[in-house]
């Protein structure tokens, strides 16, 4: 469902020999038992893997069927962690209803300033049940921007080290202690550099504060942000990206094993992204 990325990165990481250093992700959106099946099977054969780390149900398609398949494979090896995605506010009280009989490891759903539902029942509930929470939208598909367009960044959110609005946008989302990590999308580098930047709170700024009564993030834990890059983008300027994340995500990936998922409290410091991810889009506008 990505296009060539899975194909993209799957080449890629067999040429650099990063397998083993990245955590990849993807998803299954189909009815039919069988139709699912063929479409794990692609995405690994473009993957070139024989373990995917994370299969999502993409808003919650034919979810019963197919996390029953999700629940055989991560049984058989092929995957290691079940999730279930959904991207609009209006279909959280079906996430929630999958969560509680379907207990899948991972939800994905859209959670924002501009988009804040999330935290009245879902984000809450991941916490009760342990799961992973995935933001996406984190810049409310690029509405935020264009809310802020031509205003300055207040002078105390420099307090935060935001030195943006998409930082801003983005340290608020992870300020709540249920959010594992977010997801944003850019096929620009510099994008890219800005929204990494998210993830690198010194510890002494990390810390209960509260500005105006505007906002408030308490708690803050560090973590960068996987970001994609265009398929269109130079195959030299990919590899660098993938290169630059294998450190990370090899040391991320230990603390999740240690930890199981960022949320418990014994999760040791969270100072990496628990997970890159690398899903390449072809919108040349900002990340959604």
């Amino acid at each position: 469902m990505y296009g060539r990325a899975e194909g993209v990165i799957g080449e890629l990481a067999a040429k650099l020999r990063l397998r083993d250093s990245l955590f990849i992700a993807t998803k299954v959106w189909t009815a039919g038992k069988q139709a699912g099946v063929e479409m794990m099977e692609r995405s690994m054969d473009r993957f070139q893997t024989k373990r995917i780390d994370l299969m999502q149900v993409h808003n919650l398609v034919d979810v019963e069927t197919q996390m029953s398949s999700l629940r055989e494979w991560k049984w058989k090896g092929r995957i290691r962690y079940t999730g279930i995605t959904h991207s609009q506010a209006r279909g959280f009280g079906e996430v929630e209803r999958i969560m509680r009989s379907q207990k899948p490891d991972f939800v994905q759903i859209n959670y924002s300033v501009m988009e804040p539902g999330a935290a009245q029942r879902i984000l809450p509930l991941a916490q009760e049940l342990r799961m992973a929470v995935i933001i996406n939208r984190p810049f409310g598909g690029g509405g935020l921007f264009e809310r802020v367009r031509a205003k300055q960044l207040p002078n105390w959110a420099a307090e935060f080290d935001c030195r943006s609005w998409a930082q801003f946008f983005l340290k608020w989302i992870i300020a709540n202690s249920a959010v594992t990590c977010a997801i944003p999308a850019t096929n620009n580098p510099n994008h890219l550099e800005d929204n990494l930047h998210e993830g690198c709170w010194p510890a002494s700024r990390r810390k209960n504060a509260s500005a105006n009564g505007r906002v408030r993030f308490g708690g803050v834990a560090s973590r960068a942000i996987g970001n994609a890059l265009a398929a269109a983008r130079p195959l030299p300027q990919l590899e660098k990206t993938l290169r630059f994340f294998t450190k990370s995500v090899a040391e991320a990936g230990d603390m999740l094993d240690r930890g199981r998922f960022p949320c418990e409290k014994s999760f040791p410091s969270r100072l990496l992204a628990p997970f890159a991810w690398l899903f390449l889009r072809r919108n040349p506008k900002r990340p959604i």
